[in-house]
């Protein structure tokens, strides 16, 4: 009677858990645990509600630690234990023990190899890196995040015809992940195509309107271009949305010195980077454009 009551709370929370509410889902684990203290699973699924509803990747962990404890042979609980090292931990070694061994476990679970790719990336491996993203392409070829994150491992080590095929790829798959519009428009500013640049510069954009990056590197290339008013109101984007960013003043404050001779709003520019940032030494170049418009 008590482990029906068990599996009933455990598909309760497991009816919470889908519906977002993530306390209550915890609340039924608690229960399903305490009527059956060998439930593997119910361990499995607090942990990740844990992680999901209170950011608590300690007590997410112990959770899966317990999951394997009584279940050696959980993949799922594996891949999950090595998300946690990995991406919040940052303890990569613990990562790639376990996602390797979520593999050993289930051969055919693109995402384990997708996440154990991106560990190998951030440890600046990239031919492991590409290869874990090439098996997740082939277990699952429209996974269109393995496209993204290859064409970003792709362009760092300078395959940059490789890395812009894959983002197209992504693309094709998924148009609205404004991070491959981004990765793309760097591949296009590394082979000289401004216009290629602004173009996927400007759908990242459109997907997001508060995408800082963004704007700031878009500024860049219509400056390339010598179109000095577009710049100018990329750069106010940038401050709008990050009014204590010290580099958009003051790119934005040459602009206005050198291609507007705009000298005040130079000058007022460079103060507010200067008032930001006490450390960034703009007194010569207000000494500068002062000279040029004689006092």
């Amino acid at each position: 009677m008590q482990l029906n009551d068990a599996d009933a709370y455990n598909n309760s929370g497991d009816a919470y858990f889908e519906k977002g509410e993530y306390d209550r889902a915890i609340a039924d684990y608690d229960q399903a645990i305490r009527l059956n203290p060998k439930n593997a699973k119910a361990y499995h699924k607090r942990g990740n509600a844990y992680y999901r509803s209170k950011n608590d990747h300690s007590r997410a962990i112990d959770d899966f630690d317990r999951a394997i404890e009584l279940d050696p042979n959980y993949a799922a609980a594996y891949n999950e234990r090595g998300f946690m090292y990995g991406f919040f931990v940052e303890n990569f070694d613990y990562a790639i023990k376990d996602f390797t061994e979520s593999i050993r476990l289930d051969p055919n679970n693109y995402q384990v190899f997708f996440r154990r790719g991106s560990i190998y990336g951030f440890m600046g491996d990239y031919d492991r890196s590409i290869a874990d993203f090439d098996k997740a392409i082939k277990i699952n070829p429209n996974y269109a995040d393995a496209y993204a994150s290859r064409g970003d491992d792709y362009a760092r080590k300078g395959n940059y015809e490789q890395a812009f095929a894959d983002y197209d790829q992504a693309i094709r798959i998924n148009s609205k992940d404004k991070m491959t519009y981004f990765g793309r428009s760097l591949v296009c500013q590394i082979k000289g195509d401004v216009d290629c640049a602004i173009a996927d510069l400007s759908q990242a954009i459109q997907l997001d309107p508060d995408f800082e990056q963004a704007y700031n590197s878009r500024a860049l290339q219509y400056a390339a271009k010598r179109d000095y008013d577009l710049a100018i109101a990329d750069y106010g984007q940038v401050i709008r949305i990050n009014p204590k960013n010290v580099d958009a003043y003051y790119q934005r404050g040459r602009i206005y010195e050198r291609r507007k001779q705009d000298y005040d709003k130079a000058i007022a520019d460079w103060e507010n980077a200067h008032k930001i940032d006490p450390n960034i030494n703009v007194s010569m170049d207000i000494e500068r454009v002062r000279q040029k418009r004689g006092f």
